[in-house]
């Protein structure tokens, strides 16, 4: 099962606050984050949102569907 977690980020030069989502990796014994999440889309940077409720929807969403954002199927033939 992956596992994910939501980050605070406040840069204090600006005073913005963002929220990003990592997934843990592991190789061998070791452990760490990162925020290529492994998703099936083309993800350029970090994938969260300005507020804690919006990266929370995304990390649901995220969860929900198993890392798989896009759904195809034949509407008719």
């Amino acid at each position: 099962m992956t596992k994910y977690r939501i980050v605070r980020e406040e840069n204090h030069l600006t005073g913005t606050v963002r929220y990003i989502i990592e997934r843990e990796k592991s190789f061998l014994w070791s452990k760490s984050w990162t925020t290529e999440l492994g998703l099936d889309i083309k993800q350029n940077g970090p994938i969260g949102a300005s507020y804690y409720d919006g990266a929370l929807y995304k990390l649901n969403r995220i969860k929900v569907n198993g890392g798989e954002m896009i759904r195809k199927g034949i509407v008719n033939e």
